[in-house]
Parts: structure tokens; C-alpha cells; sequence
């Protein structure tokens, strides 16, 4: 073989070999353009976020504890006072402001009463909301709190304030006939003089009020 034909020889392996080369270059080049096309995406970012409905209830002028004791002497119209203490014919009345001006939701609640005893038979409870005396009369204000104490206050009220109005009235004389008001007379008499069994030496009656203030549950 003479120079000439080793040289074209020793030319076209190179051109070869460069062929191969570019072309493996290029099946890469796609390969690898081909792979990140498919990796392409979109993504869109959001964030989550919930503001808290601010929660207030209060009852007004009541103290921070969890109940308040009530007196009567000193919610009592002063003249029917004897010496300064409820009789018969006594009478009074309290208010209880339950105030949720700062609530963004609605507030239910509901009003507990725990009597320490002693108290006269013939004392009565009822309630006046919105300036109105309710019909009914209960003999204790655990009733008047189980039957009349408890409501809503919705954030969608006007004032966001709710006035109950306890009064509270020992009457002179109970009974629709002389043998009642006898009988009803003697039970008063009993309680003024200590001759109620297990109360000979107590001449006191309280009871304490607990206010309880919940979120109300949504509906739709």
C-alpha cells in the first residue's frame, strides 16, 4: 500500500470516528433535552389563613369569682323593711346585665343558684326582662333559674346586652280563704319566732347566682 492510499485510509477512520462522535453528541443532546421538557411543570402557591372570632362576656358590676351572693335586705324597697330585715310584705328586685358588646359570635348562657336554706315558704321569685313581669311565681330561685334564666345574646343584636330583673316578694298574706291565710300566717310566724325545725337559732337566708357564658353553636 503505497503513502497515498494509507493516508485517505488514516482520513476517512478520523472522519469516522468524528461522525460517530457528533452523532453520539446529538442522540445525548436530545436525549437530555427530550428528558427536561418532561420534568417541565407549573406550581402555583397558596397560603391558608383563619382569623379567630373574638370572644367577650361579662356580667356587669359582678366580680371576677364564680358566683356572686346575693342579699335581699340590700336589694329590698326600703319601706317595707322591719328594722332592717325582710318580714312579710317585703319586697325587691335586682338586675343582672350580662354585656357581650365585644363577642363576634353569639353567646349562650345560662344562670345556676344555690340556696344556703332557711328560706321562708312563702317567699316568691319571678322574672321582668324587657321591662315586663312574668306571670309565674316560683317558690325558689333554683326554679326561676332552671325555668326563666337562659338565652342567647346574638352578635346581630342591636345593644349585644340582655337586663334580667329578678324580683323577689314576700307577701303580707298568702291564701284564697281564711283557713289558708291562717294556715300560711303560721308558717310565717314559725320562720320570724325560730320554731322551724332545724332552724330554731338561724334568722338568715342567701343564696349565691352563677353565670355561665358559652359560644353558641352555628347553625345554617
Amino acid at each position: 500500500m503505497d503513502q497515498k492510499t494509507a493516508d485517505k485510509k488514516a482520513v476517512d477512520k478520523k472522519q469516522k470516528t468524528m461522525f460517530v462522535s457528533i452523532l453520539i453528541l446529538l442522540l445525548l443532546i436530545v436525549f437530555i433535552a427530550g428528558y427536561t421538557f418532561a420534568k417541565y411543570y407549573s406550581s402555583y402557591q397558596g397560603m391558608g389563613s383563619a382569623r379567630i372570632a373574638k370572644w367577650s362576656f361579662k356580667v356587669t358590676d359582678w366580680s371576677t369569682s364564680e358566683t356572686e351572693k346575693i342579699s335581699l335586705i340590700n336589694t329590698a324597697n326600703e319601706v317595707s323593711l322591719e328594722d332592717g330585715k325582710i318580714a312579710p310584705g317585703a319586697s325587691g328586685e335586682f338586675e343582672i346585665e350580662l354585656d357581650a358588646r365585644n363577642s363576634e359570635v353569639d353567646v349562650k348562657y345560662y344562670i345556676e343558684a344555690v340556696e344556703s336554706g332557711n328560706k321562708p315558704s312563702n317567699l316568691l321569685f319571678s322574672l321582668k326582662k324587657d321591662g315586663i313581669l312574668a306571670e309565674n311565681q316560683y317558690s325558689s330561685v333554683q326554679e326561676l333559674a332552671e325555668a326563666e334564666l337562659s338565652g342567647v345574646i346574638a352578635k346581630s343584636d342591636s345593644t349585644q346586652i340582655e337586663n334580667l330583673t329578678i324580683v323577689w316578694n314576700w307577701p303580707y298574706e298568702t291564701g284564697e280563704n281564711n283557713e289558708q291565710i291562717a294556715l300560711e300566717d303560721g308558717e310565717d310566724t314559725a320562720v320570724g319566732t325560730g320554731s322551724v325545725a332545724g332552724q330554731e337559732d338561724v334568722f338568715d337566708y342567701s343564696f349565691s347566682l352563677k353565670v355561665v357564658g358559652t359560644q353558641a353553636k352555628v347553625t345554617t
